[in-house]
């Protein structure tokens, strides 16, 4: 198996690992060349990771001449794909807002939460709407109020806690500074707090503050796990192909554990968001967002 390109080094923990797991022999070629693709598959490489928009190309140009290899790209791409090759697509950031919308809306004891991202990007609104969504398919009733990170005149900290002192108590943020600001504020303000990245105690509170304890979960993107999963699959003789969307199809969203007592997040609710994930994977539950823009449908 072969990795190259910025990320190969985090390609390469999963690969080793699997290939441990697997019993396979596994070896890392650094040098992001197209070349180094098809001298890989020449040497009777069974599957065969590419981290690396040129990597990818190179391998749609010569992977019909390899039918018995089976490349897998990490990085988006256009064009058609050969019948042996994997690539992940665009990330499926709504279906992240969307559970942890659920989340929020499971654990909300008045009724009120607050999703923090930036509305007027294409990604933003991803998390936004798809949050939104996801608190109104788990409580209806729920009110749901945003802080635009994107306002420089209101700082997102100030508006958290003016927030919070209204009764708000379910706070989650989409990547970016200024969400980290307002979640923090939120937290010490006795708020639950959801983040989105792996280690958001760490990354909010170094992991040793009081609030660090306030942090619900976290819902993130994991493409590790995603090509974990397309490793497993093709382990088993059926490997998935074509382009897929990072995703909870690809098993690329995850979550942090659950950093609440049962009374607060109950072990039905831990079902119930586990379910749904089920589902957004085989594609029973829709969240509701345009994938592409994040408007709603």
């Amino acid at each position: 198996m072969t990795a190259g390109g910025a990320q190969a080094e985090a390609a390469l923990a999963v690969i080793q690992s699997a290939a441990q797991e697997f019993g396979w022999v596994s070896d890392w070629v650094q040098e992001a060349a197209p070349s180094a693709v098809e001298t890989a598959a020449q040497s009777g490489a069974a599957v065969i990771v590419l981290d690396g928009p040129e990597l990818e190309r190179g391998a749609r140009a010569i992977a019909g001449n390899y039918p018995e290899a089976y490349f897998i790209g990490l990085h988006p791409g256009e064009g058609d794909l050969p019948a042996n090759m994997l690539a992940f697509g665009a990330p499926r950031y709504d279906q992240v807002g969307f559970i942890a919308g659920m989340i929020a809306g499971l654990t909300t004891k008045t009724k009120f939460v607050t999703g923090i991202g930036d509305p007027h990007s294409a990604e933003g609104l991803k998390y936004l709407n798809g949050f939104a969504h996801g608190v109104r398919y788990a409580c209806p009733k729920c009110r749901i109020e945003g802080i635009d990170v994107t306002i420089q005149s209101s700082p997102t900290g100030q508006t958290a806690v003016v927030y919070a002192i209204s009764g708000c108590d379910v706070f989650f943020a989409a990547p970016g500074a200024a969400g980290k600001e307002a979640l923090v504020a939120a937290a010490q303000e006795g708020a639950w707090v959801i983040g989105s990245d792996r280690d958001t105690p760490l990354t909010l509170f170094g992991g040793q503050a009081p609030e660090a304890e306030k942090v619900l979960t976290s819902v993130y993107l994991d493409p590790g796990a995603a090509l974990r999963s397309a490793l497993a699959a093709f382990q088993a003789g059926a490997p998935p192909k074509g382009r897929q969307p990072l995703s909870a199809s690809t098993g690329a969203i995850r979550l942090a554990p659950y950093n609440a007592p049962l009374e607060v997040f109950s072990a039905l609710d831990r079902q119930v968001i586990a379910t749904a994930l089920g589902r957004l994977a085989d594609g029973s539950l829709d969240t509701g967002i345009d994938p592409a823009t994040g408007e709603e449908k």
